[in-house]
């Protein structure tokens, strides 16, 4: 199994690429260091457009992308585009894969 990232060496400057008002990026280790991914958590709409200020009450996305590469939607808001769960051989291919998705 081949990784698409380090973890000491991620550059969350790629995933300012997303098309998407709000970009959040955080590691996860849950399952340890040879399980990690990285967590995203987007929305479509700006911060200040949020009702109440609860990110929840966006148009958003939590998207999980492992350390081998597979993208899995966690959770999604409502009037939001739905996401297949696959497999990217790179960052960049899964910040295309995701733009490609949350623009239909």
């Amino acid at each position: 199994m081949e990784k698409i990232f380090d973890i000491d060496k991620a550059d969350f400057k790629d995933f300012q690429a997303i098309k998407a008002d709000y970009i959040s990026a955080k590691i996860s280790l849950i399952g340890g260091r040879e399980n990690a991914s990285i967590i995203l958590y987007l929305s479509m709409d700006k911060k200040e457009s949020w009702i109440n200020g609860i990110y929840h009450n966006s148009r958003y996305y939590i998207i999980d992308i492992s350390i081998n590469g597979d993208i899995e939607v966690y959770s999604r808001g409502q009037n939001t585009n739905k996401i297949r769960k696959c497999r990217k051989n790179s960052i960049p291919e899964a910040i295309e894969y995701i733009n490609k998705n949350i623009e239909k």
